[in-house]
This record gives C-alpha cells, sequence and structure tokens, in this order.
C-alpha cells in the first residue's frame, strides 16, 4: 500500500490440498518478507480465527487504516454474501 502499510490479499487452497498447512505456510512466508509495516488483511469472517493464530487482530480507534484498505474493507461488506472481517498486524 505504501512504506509503513502492507495487505495480505486473499488466497484459495483447492479442497483437495486443504489440512496440509499450505495456506499457513504461505502467509508465515508473506509476513517473513515484509519490512517493518502494518499488515492488514480482510478474511471471510469463518476465518478470523487462522489469522488470529498468525497475530492478527481486529483494529482498534488507536489505529490508522489507510484509504485503500478502508474502501476495500467497505466494498467487501457491499458486495459479498459472507461476512468479512477487517484485521491488522504490525510486523
Amino acid at each position: 500500500i505504501d512504506d509503513g502499510h502492507a495487505e495480505l490479499g486473499g488466497m484459495f487452497v483447492l479442497p483437495e490440498y486443504r489440512g496440509q498447512s499450505i495456506a499457513a505456510g504461505i502467509v508465515e512466508f508473506l509476513l517473513q518478507r515484509v519490512a517493518r509495516a502494518t499488515v492488514f488483511c480482510i478474511p471471510f469472517a469463518h476465518l478470523e480465527h487462522f489469522y488470529r493464530s498468525f497475530g492478527f487482530l481486529p483494529p482498534d480507534h488507536s489505529v490508522k487504516i489507510p484509504r485503500p484498505v478502508a474502501e476495500k474493507f467497505a466494498w467487501c461488506k457491499r458486495t459479498y454474501d459472507t461476512p468479512v472481517v477487517l484485521l491488522y498486524r504490525k510486523v
């Protein structure tokens, strides 16, 4: 997004490969390569526990949410039938 912020975009693991920690490996790989930044993600609500296991949390009032992230979050809430959540993690 900018020098101090990044976004972890969506990913999809084919059903026949689930349960093999592939998604966890991808998230770990990407987080290891992020320079000091606040990383945001907008997962479906049923995946919140997965992202929390990597230290992602819902932002409180003290977290400045970059405009592109706020706009994408609003778009996702309008577009998807499945609820989404906004999470962040400082790296």
